[in-house]
């Protein structure tokens, strides 16, 4: 059975290993993910880091539940065509890395590459990305600076992506306005879910605010 056959997959939130079943399924079958849950019964810190499009109340109403269906499937088809990706990444290995795995898993997305802090700011201004992946160390300047400039420039989610694991270099980073921060080597599933994840709250931000 082929899972891109179906609109949306459903998943029970008290399933064990939860979160791993969820990416894979997300990646695997490239079709959205929701979790169904019940009111009062929910761990949403948890539940927030899961690589999934949406949840579905099961103790609400059969209209509202359909509804959460339509918008859940209609947000994902919206945004699987529209994601812009920028790489700020020197080193070659990884970049070809990143564009196999977009090629297999996510091959909607728009992928760009900068391999200087200066050319990722450039970039920035012209491609306009959804979502910036950023070495910690780059040729020309340090990331963090990198990231400064980035945070004052615009207001899309950063990844930072660093082989150092110091709490000083991770705490600085969320401090300077980083989303997220990935340790190499890293498995190219984590890294594209952790993606979906900054994306999707991005989008849900942007309906808010609307």
């Amino acid at each position: 059975m082929k899972l891109e056959q179906f609109d949306l997959i459903l998943i029970d939130s008290g399933i064990d290993d939860l979160e791993r079943i969820c990416s894979r399924l997300s990646w695997l079958g490239r079709v959205p993910v929701a979790v169904l849950v019940k009111s009062g019964s929910v761990d949403w810190k948890m539940m927030n880091n899961l690589n999934v499009e949406g949840f579905i109340p099961v103790d609400e109403g059969r209209v509202e539940m359909i509804a959460c269906f339509q918008a859940i499937v209609r947000r994902f088809t919206a945004r699987s065509s529209k994601i812009k990706i920028l790489a700020i990444e020197d080193d070659e290995y990884t970049q070809e890395s990143l564009k196999m795995s977009l090629d297999i898993y996510w091959p909607e997305a728009e992928m760009f590459f900068a391999g200087s802090g200066g050319s990722g700011i450039k970039a920035l201004l012209d491609k306009k990305p959804d979502i910036i992946l950023l070495d910690l160390v780059l040729p020309d300047v340090s990331g963090l600076e990198v990231l400064k400039t980035l945070r004052l420039l615009n207001g899309s989610p950063v990844i930072m992506i660093s082989g150092d694991n110091s709490r000083e270099n991770i705490v600085n980073s969320i401090l300077l306005g980083a989303s997220d921060y990935i340790l190499k080597p890293y498995e190219s599933l984590d890294l594209l879910s952790r993606i979906r994840n900054q994306v999707n709250r991005k989008s849900l931000m942007n309906i808010n605010a609307n």
